[in-house]
């Protein structure tokens, strides 16, 4: 099927099919550590089923917790993650932006761009809290997201391409693009193997 003429309908199938066999991770491996269930508003994840999680959920404190949650966890959420993105990315303010960030891996050119751009306001990174602060971060940072990947079976790699595909299309998305000139059109060219 060619990616570029996907529909919505289309890409909400074959994420659901991908990712049909996912069981829930279970309470204790919602968080990479337990304090974060409070600290991080993981909480309301806990004991939630993936067709339960919705834009208002979303909206309600549940933006940026992804970053805590484990793999397992975000294995089990991300086909929620993907539909609601693709359906209402403009309701859910920075979660899609989020979502598609950690879908693409970080590179030695973003942490360059981050310190230039900085600099040029007068800050630092350490000081303006953002991660990573120094090139042995950036490599846990692909660590991580190439991780995540191996999370992943082959129908699911595919489904994450074409979510990204259509959300590059539909919303002109220069973060989708990132994502698909990093790391998934190559992939997609060495048939989702690693």
């Amino acid at each position: 099927m060619d990616a570029e003429i996907i529909d919505f309908d289309t890409l909400k199938l074959k994420i659901t099919n991908a990712f049909a066999e996912v069981d829930y991770p279970g309470d204790d491996k919602i968080a990479i550590k337990q304090w974060y269930l409070t600290d991080e508003n993981l909480d309301g994840y806990v004991g939630r089923q993936r067709e339960n999680v919705t834009v208002d959920f979303i909206n309600d404190g549940h933006r940026v917790c992804t970053t805590f949650m484990t793999n397992e966890a975000f294995h089990y959420y991300l086909p929620a993650f993907l539909i609601l993105c693709a359906e209402y990315a403009y309701d859910m303010d920075v979660f899609s932006d989020r979502i598609i960030g950690t879908l693409s891996p970080s590179v030695q050119d973003d942490y360059l761009k981050l310190v230039d751009c900085l600099e040029e306001l007068g800050l630092t990174l350490e000081n303006a809290g953002i991660f990573p602060s120094n090139e042995e971060e950036l490599e846990v940072a692909q660590r991580e997201f190439l991780s995540l990947i191996q999370c992943l079976t082959k129908p699911q790699r595919e489904a994450v391409y074409l979510f990204l595909v259509y959300y590059e299309h539909k919303y002109q998305d220069r973060n989708a693009r990132d994502a698909l000139s990093r790391f998934w059109n190559d992939f997609k060219d060495h048939n989702f193997q690693l």
